[in-house]
């Protein structure tokens, strides 16, 4: 198993990649969209993105707009029992190109950016396994050869919208802003937005800031600077909010994590374009 703290500035050089491992992104911050063929995937702090070996594919940002992301590359052996999979020669080693991230997934990130420098190699190995199955028990469902006409359509512009809000995760957006990085009118965003992934773009946005949150919590920010850099009002909404998303008030859940990440110490790629 290997652990990687990826940090790309945004900048794209647009040419076509292809993935040397199979590896799991798990977004800390920022955004990114993942070019498969007609797919367009987006990456964000509520998702898990699966790149299989060999797997040709393109990465491009919002002007502005880079990212980091935990990235984690697990032996395919170990991949393919953990999903349970049958055709073992299959090109691709995942069935699906995201994974919607749990709460628990979460906070196995979170525990794992924390021990992956100085924790005990056991528990490393044993939290890293846990947190690829986690991302492989939320793969979302996806059609092999891409999407076409209306469903295509309306793929393409919720991960559109997906890109604005977690690109500018801190700005108070409004409907009829996110709706213009779409070519959807503000209503019939919602309603697509809703039906393609369960939640409403409100609800969406506000697990991206918590998510962030529980990042930033971990590198030791005050609560009242991680309110106001994610976009809440005030540090009573955001702990409320926190509260509600994880069950604990953020003092009990960062204890439940261990101590503050410090100096992580993690191998560390820089992605120049």
């Amino acid at each position: 198993m290997q652990i990687l703290d990826w940090v790309c500035p945004g900048v794209d050089h647009g040419g076509v990649e292809a993935a040397e491992r199979n590896a799991i992104a798990f977004v800390r911050s920022g955004a990114f969209r993942k070019r498969v063929g007609s797919r367009e995937i987006a990456a964000d702090p509520s998702s898990a993105i699966f790149f299989s070996r060999g797997e040709e594919y393109r990465v491009d940002h919002r002007e502005g707009c880079g990212d980091r992301c935990l990235i984690l590359v697990v032996a395919r052996e170990h991949l393919n029992e953990i999903a349970g999979r049958r055709d073992r020669g299959a090109r691709n080693c995942f069935s699906a190109d995201r994974a919607t991230l749990s709460i628990r997934g979460a906070l196995l990130v979170r525990r794992l950016v924390g021990i992956a420098a100085m924790g005990d190699p056991l528990e490393v190995e044993e939290v890293g396994l846990l947190l690829a199955g986690e991302a492989i028990a939320g793969s979302e469902r996806s059609e092999p050869y891409g999407w076409c006409g209306t469903e295509a359509a309306r793929r393409r512009e919720v991960e559109r919208a997906r890109i604005a809000m977690a690109a500018r995760l801190g700005e108070s957006l409004s409907l009829l802003e996110i709706a213009r990085e779409t070519a959807y009118s503000p209503w019939h965003l919602a309603r697509v937005f809703r039906d393609l992934t369960g939640r409403s773009l409100h609800q969406h946005r506000s697990r991206l800031r918590l998510l962030r949150a529980l990042d930033l919590l971990g590198e030791g920010v005050s609560l009242s600077r991680i309110a106001l850099q994610v976009g809440f009002s005030s540090h009573s909404h955001f702990t409320a909010a926190f509260r509600r998303e994880f069950g604990a008030p953020p003092s009990r859940v960062l204890a439940a994590l261990g101590a503050k990440e410090g100096r992580m110490g993690l191998d560390t790629a820089r992605r120049s374009g």
